[in-house]
């Protein structure tokens, strides 16, 4: 599976669930939130998953 901008990935070794927000190359830059504060970080690709997502979330409120 190649990985994508708007994947959802973790790091092969565990960790966050994390956005991806674009890919150079063979990195990604990826986004995610813990105790409300969001991080942005290069990975190499190969280091991270690609997470298969059942359909597109909802909310209702």
């Amino acid at each position: 599976m190649t990985i994508k901008a708007g994947d959802i990935v973790v790091l092969k070794s565990g960790g966050p669930r994390m956005t991806v927000q674009t890919v150079t190359g063979t990195t990604a830059l990826c986004v995610w939130t813990e105790k409300n504060k969001t991080f942005r970080e290069p990975f190499d690709l190969v280091l991270l998953r690609a997470l298969k997502v059942a359909g597109p979330i909802t909310f209702s409120f």
